[in-house]
């Protein structure tokens, strides 16, 4: 099942500790599309601006900075 996205994607997750985490996203492909970073801290949620990728089944990879993969998405920008 993929998550509609439409100009953003709201990821909501938690970590022990404080961390830096990674947001890539992926083509079904494989190729990275897009890469933003974040410190993160107990329970977060964080906005990814999608508005400018065309329309489309894209992959998000959460991972910490050690490479360390905390969690994998599938979502579906439809225009």
């Amino acid at each position: 099942m993929c998550l509609p996205a439409n100009d953003q994607l709201m990821v909501r997750g938690t970590v022990e500790g404080s961390a830096t985490l990674l947001f890539d996203i992926f083509t079904t492909g494989g190729k990275l599309v897009q890469r933003s970073t974040g410190s993160i801290s107990g329970t977060f949620a964080k906005r990814i601006d999608v508005q400018d990728m065309t329309a489309g089944t894209y992959v998000l990879n959460v991972r910490d900075a050690k490479g360390k993969a905390i969690g994998t998405a599938r979502f579906t920008i439809d225009r």
